[in-house]
């Protein structure tokens, strides 16, 4: 078992795993099981990652093979998750922990809205500026906009309805 799982199940703070690296004298009991609940498990070693030291104990143990492949991916998911919702210390933790990992837990999400285009491989998609896409618009229904400086009250109301129309 990891040590760090050790130490959860001994309700021992993932900071002081120093202490128990080479105990070998505790031995864990019956009483954990992580597949009961693991994203308590997982929120208990997120929420230790305010303290360097529990830092490099996730750090070490996620570079294990040996390390479940499930939990590894319960924690990576919930630090992408937590960025934002948890404590400044514990958000530092986890920029500390992405940054001994090699960038391995952080995942940067870009939502921004793409068009196609045609290429000499192809079609691709090209990620649209939406400040450049926005000046853009303004521009060209400037451009098309009739003058109505001329027009009665009744002649610009009828113009606007029209343009609604033309829009929807």
């Amino acid at each position: 078992m990891s040590l760090m799982l050790k130490l959860i199940e001994l309700n021992i703070p993932l900071s002081r795993w120093r202490e128990y690296e080479n105990d070998t004298t505790r031995t864990t009991g019956a009483g954990f099981f992580w597949g009961k609940n693991p994203q308590h498990t997982v929120d208990k070693i997120v929420n230790s990652l305010s303290h360097p030291d529990a830092v490099d104990l996730v750090a070490r143990e996620l570079k294990d093979p040996n390390f479940s492949s499930a939990m590894r991916s319960l924690i990576v998911q919930t630090c992408n998750d937590a960025r934002g919702n948890r404590s400044n210390n514990v958000t530092k933790g986890i920029l500390a922990l992405d940054k001994k990992m090699g960038g391995a837990i952080l995942v940067e999400k870009h939502f921004a809205p793409t068009e196609r285009v045609l290429t000499e491989n192809g079609w691709s998609n090209r990620r649209v500026d939406p400040a450049i896409a926005g000046a853009e618009r303004k521009k060209n229904e400037l451009l098309t906009r009739k003058d109505t400086s001329s027009l009665s009250k009744a002649e610009k109301r009828k113009e606007r309805k029209r343009e609604k129309q033309q829009h929807a």
